[in-house]
C-alpha cells in the first residue's frame, strides 16, 4: 500500500469517525497492519491520529457546552498513566497483532448483537464519572 493511498484512507477514517464523535484508532491500527508498517510504530501513529481527531471533537463539545472539564478530568487523569504503562509493555509482533485482531473482532461482534439503548441518558453525577473511568 503506497503512502498516498494510506494517507487518503487515514483522511477518510478521520472524517467518518469524527462525524459521529469517535477518533478512529482501531481503523488506523488495522490500516497500518495491512500496510505492513513496523508493528512497534503502530501504537504511536494510531494514538497520535486518534488524539488529533478526538481533540477537534472535544474542542467543539466543550465550546458548545455539552461537556465540562470536571466530567473529563477522571478520564484524563486515569487514562494518561495507563496508556503510558501499557505502552511500556514489551510484546512480540504476533501477540500484538493477535490481541488487536481479537479485540476488533469482539468489538465488532458486540456492535452487531448488543441492543441499542434509546431515550435519555441519566447523568452520572460527580462520583459516577470517577467510577466509570476506573
Amino acid at each position: 500500500m503506497t503512502l498516498l493511498i494510506l494517507a487518503g484512507l487515514f483522511f477518510l477514517t478521520a472524517v467518518a469517525y469524527s462525524a459521529v464523535g469517535f477518533g478512529g484508532g482501531s481503523t488506523y491500527n488495522a490500516l497500518l497492519i495491512l500496510s505492513e508498517m513496523d508493528y512497534r510504530l503502530i501504537p504511536a501513529i494510531a494514538l497520535s491520529c486518534n488524539i488529533l481527531v478526538v481533540g477537534g471533537g472535544l474542542y467543539h463539545y466543550l465550546r458548545g457546552g455539552f461537556l465540562t472539564i470536571n466530567s473529563l478530568l477522571p478520564f484524563i487523569v486515569l487514562s494518561v498513566p495507563m496508556a503510558w504503562l501499557g505502552g511500556r509493555l514489551p510484546v512480540s509482533e504476533q501477540v500484538f497483532i493477535g490481541l488487536l485482531g481479537f479485540s476488533l473482532l469482539v468489538a465488532g461482534t458486540q456492535m452487531l448483537i448488543k441492543p441499542q439503548v434509546t431515550g435519555m441518558h441519566k447523568s452520572l453525577g460527580k462520583t459516577g464519572y470517577w467510577f466509570t473511568a476506573v
